[in-house]
């Protein structure tokens, strides 16, 4: 069979997968998700080596994903969230070094983020939220220099935030928040100047707020609620001019509340 692109999303099927998906060698395209599939991935979906995007979320799979999914050279989207799927993430992802789109969000995935996600240069958007992922955030995160959407929230993740996401210099969406980060927020941050949303809130981060924070003139929504920051907030306000959602509360912040504060409103 010549199909090389199959769309079933949007409807009502039942069941599993059939093995004999593998025989469809020339597809390049699949979409089964929104349906209420069931069973595992058949791991004869390594066999689809044309592929290049994989949407089966919003199903009802269980159990882990194939190892044998690293086969898929040519996959540039994968869309496996909001299933039931559990286990750790296959390090044999790392060798999909064609993959622009990653989201795994809403399963119960285990373990850490593998090393090997430095490797995947093209990769864009990486959505891991809402699992039970833990152990620290790998220092190769960094080397992601075409990332534009990081979202690691709702998960178990200790340690300092690597200071090598301050290289990220596309970055607009950063998301950290309800984890058990610690640590001061790096400096480096600053250097995220296309960020948009920065969302570090109910972690376990110290210290001062780093002015270079300031230099964020796009930022749209700041929330480092619920932390141990500490001391005076700088007087950075008068930078974001396109802020619109702020969250300072739950802190150890003192001093006054600088004026400078309302400036995004008056100049917006």
């Amino acid at each position: 069979m010549s199909l090389t692109n199959l769309e079933l999303c949007y409807n009502h099927f039942t069941g599993s997968i059939p093995p004999s998906i593998g025989s469809m060698r020339y597809l390049k395209v699949l979409y089964l998700n929104n349906n209420n599939l069931s069973d595992s991935i058949p791991v004869e979906i390594r066999k689809l080596m044309s592929l290049t995007y994989l949407e089966l979320s919003d199903n009802w799979f269980t159990g882990s994903v194939p190892y044998s999914i690293g086969n898929l050279s040519n996959l540039s989207i994968l869309y496996l969230y909001r299933y039931n799927l559990f286990g750790s993430i296959p390090i044999e992802i790392g060798k999909l070094m064609s993959l622009i789109d990653l989201e795994l969000s809403y399963n119960q995935f285990t373990g850490s983020i593998r090393h090997s996600i430095g490797s995947l240069c093209n990769l864009s958007i990486l959505y891991l939220h809402s699992n039970n992922l833990f152990g620290s955030i790998p220092k190769e995160i960094g080397k992601l220099m075409s990332f534009t959407d990081l979202d690691l929230s709702d998960n178990w993740f200790t340690g300092f935030i690597p200071p090598s996401i301050g290289s990220l210099s596309n970055l607009q969406y950063l998301n950290l928040n309800n984890n058990s980060l610690f640590g001061s927020i790096p400096n480096g941050i600053g250097n995220l100047t296309s960020l948009s949303q920065l969302i570090l809130q109910l972690n376990q981060l110290k210290g001062f707020v780093p002015s270079s924070l300031g230099r964020l003139s796009k930022l749209q929504s700041l929330y480092v609620s619920f932390n141990d920051l500490s001391d005076f907030f700088p007087p950075i306000f008068e930078n974001f001019t396109k802020l619109i959602n702020l969250a300072l509360d739950e802190n150890d912040f003192i001093d006054y509340l600088s004026d400078d504060i309302c400036l995004p409103m008056i100049f917006a």
